[in-house]
């Protein structure tokens, strides 16, 4: 592999990648590094302006402040020339995170594969490798995968018998991918991720203490039952344009298929079980587990470290805020919070109510204490 740096762009082609922009300034200036406003020391520097703290730095540094991204709502607060007179260019934007996002990859410092497969790469029998595929150090390919053109397999990946990856793809060192596991195009897979393991699926001959919590809520306390495995008959197809964030496990299905569908983006330390289905365009933010056959619709957004009981369905565009549990079905476009998840104003409230609990017992033991006092006045009247 080897790493190549940007091309010089200059601010006009930047504003042509941010959609709605407006270029005030010197449409020709280049542009040579993207940094922290507390970083930047030269004429060729472009920051990002979106808070009046952002703006307060480059004060103070004193450098040559040629170019930036600012937010309108910015310039709204503040004299507009009073900005613009240190800048020789700006690009002003509605929504600067999403001007990052549109720009931040042409300042990338790229991985550029070589094409080949390394010395000490395993590929076994009938393996189509498409052109400029690379497979770096110590892979392995399992017989009759498929890897589609440009895709850059790197160090020491294990790919078992009969997958199918699309063009394009980016699978980093460490990553495990089960057989006939499908995987579409442009799809980035970060370090040590598990894709299509098995699931975590078993049963005993009798009903076992979780069963019976989750019926009857309560426990025989009887014998434990031995565990049998089921075993994970199914497979795991993945869409065009997934990223799937470092460590992540996201195991086949007992029977058919777990699916994560096109654009959505999975970060670090995921779980998602056995046969769950994923939609398009849904943010799953680290340590959010998902256990068995549950649903995600289109656009949903899970924050960290929520937990999804199985089959359970989250509607479209909803959202689970940090921590929350989700224990039954969540209704599309509400935010839910909580253990277990509620509507969000809904838990507010009686976190409110939660954090009052000490004036209240207070006031009792008070209203207790004047009643008793006035008991005893009757009794001795």
């Amino acid at each position: 592999m080897n790493h190549s740096n940007s091309a010089i762009l200059t601010m006009a082609d930047l504003a042509s990648r941010v959609p709605g922009c407006s270029l005030e300034g010197e449409p020709s200036h280049v542009v040579k590094r993207f940094l922290h406003p507390a970083e930047v020391s030269g004429p060729h520097d472009l920051c990002l302006l979106m808070s009046q703290e952002a703006l307060s730095l480059l004060e103070v540094d004193g450098a040559a402040h040629e170019c930036a991204i600012v937010d309108r709502v910015l310039l709204d607060r503040q004299e507009a020339v009073d900005i613009l007179s240190r800048l020789n260019a700006c690009l002003v934007v509605n929504r600067p995170r999403y001007a990052l996002a549109c720009i931040s990859s042409l300042f990338r410092q790229r991985v550029v594969p070589v094409p080949g497969v390394h010395p000490s790469a395993v590929i076994e029998a009938d393996v189509e490798i498409g052109e400029g595929v690379s497979v770096g150090p110590c892979a392995w390919i399992g017989k009759g995968t498929k890897v589609g053109a440009g895709t850059a397999i790197m160090a020491n990946v294990s790919i078992c018998e009969n997958v199918r990856i699309g063009h394009d793809c980016l699978i980093y060192p460490g990553v495990y991918i089960g057989h006939q596991v499908e995987i579409g195009e442009r799809v980035i897979v970060h370090p040590n991720a598990c894709l299509g393991g098995d699931g975590f699926a078993f049963e005993s001959s009798a009903p076992n203490g979780a069963e019976e919590a989750r019926k009857i809520r309560t426990i025989s306390g009887g014998k434990a039952e031995p565990l049998e495995r089921i075993e994970s008959l199914g497979t795991l197809k993945i869409g065009d344009d997934v990223e799937i964030g470092a460590c992540t496990t996201i195991d086949r299905a007992t029977l058919g298929a777990t699916v994560i569908a096109r654009g959505t983006k999975i970060d670090n330390l995921v779980q998602i079980g056995h046969g769950n289905r994923i939609g398009e365009d849904v943010l799953l933010c680290s340590q959010v587990g998902l256990a068995g056959s549950s649903h995600v619709g289109d656009g949903a957004v899970l924050a960290g470290k929520v937990g999804v009981a199985d089959h359970r369905k989250i509607g479209a565009n909803s959202v689970l805020m940090a921590k929350s549990g989700v224990t039954r079905d969540i209704p599309a476009g509400e935010i839910y919070y909580g253990m277990p998840a509620r509507p969000v104003r809904e838990t507010l409230r009686q976190y409110s109510l939660i954090a009052q609990l000490d004036e209240m017992k207070d006031r009792i033991v008070d209203l207790e204490r004047r009643l008793d006092g006035d008991n005893h006045r009757a009794v001795r009247s």
